[in-house]
């Protein structure tokens, strides 16, 4: 579907997915490219359930199948709720007003690295009335600052800012993490907060805001297979750019001495905040398509405490998308507890195409609702909240 080795959740190199997205496209030009459709299941259970289901009001919002829509096709989709009652929507490698004249395909590359899409309310899933944010009549608002790139992952408000973490990367290498600073009144971005050493740590899984003190969450690879450790580190509203670590006991100034306060089976993880309860998920571990049993699932886990420790995590999703057969390749399972509603929280995950198992791109066509999230409920008493 799209080149990217790097996602904001799972930042490990992809080469030899994209080395495969190349040969299907040499290769089978030929092909007719086939559209997802789901089997329906105990996923799609009504409100009200005791499971976890699709939310298809929200899975259609994303489906902006117009190119007067802005941003009609991309991944991540972190969520920032703003003090106006608006909601920013952060996404990653995106397609602007890119759809084809066939309202379904796009071309296989994504035009530009991110965007940022501002929906009136929580409760207007209206698409027409969610509209991008322009600077200086571009709708990628994190600047290149060429060769380097951002992804812009997880973000919280201060006041009238938008303190964003960014993964920066130059081409398919990953630099680091960078904070940017989102102006709400004219949607310029100020880099200058020089963020702490971070030990190999990439806080981009969430962050939460609670009195006086952002909570930011972030993993790192132990070196056996992708699992992965998850640390929190915070910082005072006052002061963005002074982070302290968690240590197992006490916050300390260096990220050397962080210590873990969970462990997930992949880095595809997020942290939230629902119901007075920290909720961690992830998903297992995918780099392309699979028809591995078990291999579509979500997990979740939850902590009384910002700095755990975190229950047993227990399998609470398994994602129905299914072409041929095949579970595709999915990723970035973000929790967005500003659209609770019944005692259920939302969550999103995303796809990225059903290859090497299905042709993704074919004479320069990909079918678009393959990059896109899916949103999905889930009632309180699955976790325990």
């Amino acid at each position: 579907m799209k080149t990217k080795l790097l996602i904001c959740s799972a930042a490990l190199s992809l080469i030899v997915a994209v080395l495969a997205l190349l040969l299907i496209q040499g290769c089978k030009k030929n092909n007719t490219l086939t559209f997802n459709s789901p089997s329906k299941g105990s996923n799609f259970n009504a409100p009200g359930s005791t499971v976890a289901y699709q939310d298809n009001t929200v899975t259609n919002w994303f489906k902006r199948n117009s190119n007067s829509l802005g941003s009609i096709a991309f991944d991540q989709a972190f969520s920032v709720p703003l003090s106006s009652g608006k909601v920013l929507w952060l996404t990653g490698d995106v397609y602007y007003k890119d759809l084809n004249t066939d309202g379904t395909t796009t071309p296989c590359l994504f035009n530009y690295h991110n965007s940022v899409l501002q929906q009136p309310s929580t409760t207007n899933w209206t698409q027409s009335s969610t509209t991008n944010l322009l600077y200086a009549t571009s709708p990628q608002i994190f600047t290149d600052f060429s060769p380097n790139y951002f992804w812009p992952c997880t973000g919280v408000e201060i006041g009238t800012k938008v303190y964003t973490y960014l993964v920066e990367m130059n081409g398919t290498s990953y630099v680091g993490g960078k904070l940017g600073v989102l102006n709400e009144a004219d949607n310029s971005v100020d880099y200058s907060t020089a963020l702490p050493s971070l030990n190999g740590i990439s806080f981009n899984i969430g962050m939460i805001k609670i009195g006086s003190y952002v909570y930011v969450y972030g993993y790192k690879l132990t070196g056996t297979y992708a699992i992965s450790n998850i640390y929190v580190a915070r910082f005072a509203t006052s002061a963005p750019g002074t982070w302290t670590f968690w240590n197992g006991s006490s916050w300390v100034s260096s990220a050397t001495s962080a210590a873990a306060i969970a462990q997930t089976s992949s880095n595809a993880a997020s942290v939230g905040y629902v119901n007075n309860k920290f909720v961690l998920i992830n998903t297992y571990w995918s780099l392309q398509c699979s028809t591995t049993a078990g291999a579509d699932a979500v997990y979740g886990s939850t902590s009384s405490n910002a700095t755990g420790p975190f229950t047993a995590p227990i399998t609470i999703y398994h994602i129905p998308d299914r072409k041929a057969g095949a579970i595709p390749f999915f990723y970035t399972p973000l929790i967005h507890p500003e659209f609770t509603a019944n005692s259920e929280f939302l969550f999103t995950y995303c796809i990225n195409g059903y290859a090497p198992c299905t042709a993704s791109c074919i004479s320069n066509k990909a079918i678009a609702d393959d990059y896109r999230p899916r949103a999905v409920r889930v009632p309180f008493s699955v976790l325990g909240l």
